[in-house]
């Protein structure tokens, strides 16, 4: 007549899993070769953080800023071209 509470001491069936181990995507590889692609994005930081102390050293550290991201920039889309014509 009323809600039906589980015993206490009684065993549960182990929960079944979400996904099967075999059909899960954890075991494929997300690139298909062992190519690691160069990062370029670091430069463009690095240049920056460098063009705004140094533009600070000369009293400009908006222009510093905007000369070291281009210069980063620059350095980045090297990096691109090297490694799209690497592999």
């Amino acid at each position: 007549m009323g809600i039906a509470l589980p015993r206490i001491g009684m065993r549960r069936a182990p929960p079944s899993p979400l996904a099967r181990p075999a059909a899960t995507w954890q075991g494929r590889r997300m690139t298909s070769g062992p190519r690691t692609p160069m990062a370029g994005g670091f430069a463009i930081a690095l240049f920056s953080i460098v063009g705004v102390i140094g533009g600070s050293l000369k009293g400009q550290p908006t222009i510093g800023l905007l000369g070291g991201f281009a210069a980063g920039v620059a350095v980045a889309l090297t990096v691109w071209l090297v490694d799209r014509r690497r592999g």
